[in-house]
Formats: structure tokens, C-alpha cells, sequence
């Protein structure tokens, strides 16, 4: 597929849409949009992730006893795929892949370079290394899900701000505003969000990654497996490509405090206010046990997506999304500034303010 891509590719430049230099571009990022299932660049929506997704929902939907006529009905529930709010996803998915490096605004704070400046800063503050560590399978593999742990525990952080900082929950509110869960809804992210949150998650990463490499003899390497990343596949067969969808898969009552099922993320986006800003993380719930932001599904309970209940739909369109978040944050700044204004031309306590 990657070869069909490629020449796909080189026959639009070698056409007169080459010799257009803004269509030739346009057309590069819709072929990669629609190539990269296949071809694993750039997406989200990796073939291999979503082959694991439709195996675990059939093994879920076998062991509840259902048919293989209903299987279909199971994996792509009624309206689901057809609803407005999932045509948005589309629009928004294919809107980034245009914009997003665009708005890449500390795209030098990557996990490479900060780990880097991790090692350097040990190595300062210490000097050399005392011994060297030969990093054979074992410890990569170790490493590798280190770093993932690393990871998620800045995306907690950063989703916990999202939840709690309004000129953030004006970005991150696109993505709540989705009213159907489907595969898609993981890339229904204002790109600013995607700028911001990057740099956390990977200044997170680098406080395992930073030591490692202060240790390490010789080059220092993740584990993929066939060019896949092996905590892709890891949490790819534990349903990480369903956190966004409607079935009803749960691990239970134990598992569900250390690891983020389906069950668990649906809630997050409940607009039920008991659930809001509850099960933030993004891999692990252990963070939401730890630090009281879990809570757990209830068998049976139903739960209706979207920002709150009885509120309108902030986002109906691409351009509502593109454009509300700033909108919202002018207003806050204008409230915010009133209250200083009238506090500072308020009397003193206990002073009348003359006729």
C-alpha cells in the first residue's frame, strides 16, 4: 500500500497539478489522510490497531452470548457512523492534517531533545556516568514501557489542567462536544490542544527517558515490533482504539482502577455531572485512583455523550470549532478584567461612596 501511495504520489506531481504549488500540497495531505490507515504514517487509525479493536469486540460480543448476525449491530451501533456529530470528526480529522503542524508552537520541546537535556543536566550536576548499562531486550523492554508509563502520567497531567483552566477547557471542549463515540472522535481535537498538551506529555516522558540515556553505552532504542510500537500493540489488544466508542466493555471492578477500558472513558465524556472531569487518564486509570479523579461504570447504566445536559451544541460545524475556543477565551479575559475594574472603583470596607 505504501508502494500504491508513493505512485498515486508521483503521478498528481508529474501532472499540471504539480506545477501548482498550494493544490499539489493540498492534495499530498488528502492522499496521506486517506492512504495512512494503510500505510501506518501519520494516522491514528493504523489498520493493525483497528483489526485488534474488531477482534476483542468479537470476542466480547461471543462471550456475551451474542450472534454473528448481531455482530455487526455490536461493532457499528445504530446511527453511530452517520450522525452529524461524526461527520464533524471527519472534518476536523482531515482539518488538522492541514493546520496542525501550522500551530506547532514548541515543536523543539520533543521527547528527543528534552531527554536529552535531562541527560546533559544529570551529567552536569553528577559528572559521568559511574558505570554504563548495556541495554539488551529486557531492559529496552522495560524501558520502552517506562516511558509509555512516563507518557500517560503527562497526559493525566495535562488533561486534569484542560478540565480545570477555562482558557484550556475552551480547546479541550471540541472534543467533548462529540454526541456519538466512534474510533474518529480520538482525532476531534483543536489543534492548539494538540500543540499544547505535546510538550507536557513529552517533558513527562523525559524523566525516564533523560536517566536512561545518561546510562546508556551505545545507541538507545524503543521496542517496535515490524516498525510498530510495542506499547501501540500492548494496549492496542486491550481495547485502546475502542476508549472511544459505544461498547460496553469493562474490566472490572479491579482492573478498571489500573487500566482504561472502553467503560471507563465512556464516562468521561458522560454529560452526566456526576462524571465530569472524572477518569482523565489516558492508558492507565491508576492516576485517577491515585489522586480521586476515578469513577467506576455501573452494569447497565446508560450514559448520553456530550458537553452537559441541556446545553446546545457549542461546536456545530468545522468553523464553530475552529473558532469558538478563542471566542470563549475573549469572553472570560472581558469578564475577568469587569471584576478587577469594579473591585478597583469599589469604596474601602466601611467607607459610603458619596451621593
Amino acid at each position: 500500500m505504501l508502494s500504491a501511495c508513493t505512485t498515486l504520489k508521483d503521478f498528481v506531481h508529474g501532472s499540471w497539478i504539480g506545477s501548482v504549488a498550494w493544490l499539489d500540497r493540498a492534495l499530498m495531505i488528502v492522499i496521506d489522510f486517506l492512504f495512512g490507515p494503510l500505510t501506518g504514517q501519520n494516522t491514528r487509525y493504523y489498520w493493525v490497531f483497528l483489526a485488534q479493536a474488531l477482534v476483542l469486540l468479537a470476542i466480547v460480543h461471543a462471550r456475551q452470548g451474542g450472534t454473528l448476525r448481531g455482530l455487526a449491530r455490536f461493532c457499528f451501533p445504530r446511527g453511530a457512523m452517520t450522525h452529524r456529530s461524526t461527520w464533524l470528526d471527519w472534518q476536523i480529522n482531515l482539518a488538522n492534517q492541514f493546520v496542525g503542524s501550522s500551530v506547532k508552537l514548541f515543536w523543539r520541546l520533543s521527547l528527543p531533545t528534552l531527554a536529552l537535556g535531562v541527560s546533559h543536566a544529570i551529567a552536569a550536576a553528577i559528572g559521568p556516568a559511574p558505570f554504563l548499562i548495556d541495554w539488551n531486550l529486557p531492559a529496552l523492554l522495560a524501558l520502552t514501557l517506562l516511558v509509555a508509563v512516563g507518557d500517560d502520567f503527562g497526559y493525566y497531567v495535562f488533561h486534569r489542567a484542560a478540565h480545570s483552566i477555562p482558557a484550556l477547557w475552551a480547546f479541550h471542549s471540541v472534543h467533548h462536544s462529540a454526541e456519538r463515540l466512534t474510533p474518529l472522535v480520538a482525532g476531534r481535537v483543536h489543534p492548539f490542544e494538540m500543540a499544547l498538551s505535546e510538550p507536557v506529555r513529552a517533558a513527562a516522558a523525559a524523566l525516564v527517558l533523560g536517566p536512561a540515556l545518561y546510562f546508556a553505552e551505545g545507541p538507545l532504542n524503543l521496542v517496535t515490533i515490524f516498525g510498530i510500537s510495542l506499547t501501540g500493540l500492548i494496549f492496542g489488544a486491550l481495547g485502546n482504539q475502542l476508549l472511544h466508542s459505544e461498547a460496553p466493555i469493562s474490566f472490572g471492578p479491579r482492573w478498571d482502577r489500573i487500566l482504561v477500558s472502553p467503560a471507563i472513558h465512556q464516562l468521561h465524556h458522560s454529560r452526566a455531572r456526576r462524571h465530569w472531569d472524572q477518569n482523565l487518564g489516558g492508558l492507565l486509570s491508576v492516576w485517577d485512583w491515585m489522586f480521586g479523579t476515578l469513577v467506576l461504570p455501573v452494569p447497565g447504566e446508560k450514559i448520553e455523550f456530550g458537553i452537559a445536559e441541556n446545553v446546545r451544541q457549542p461546536h456545530p460545524h468545522l468553523l464553530a470549532a475552529y473558532t469558538r475556543p478563542f471566542l470563549d477565551i475573549g469572553a472570560g479575559v472581558e469578564r475577568s478584567v469587569t471584576r478587577v475594574v469594579r473591585r478597583l472603583r469599589a469604596p474601602p470596607p466601611g467607607k459610603l461612596e458619596r451621593p
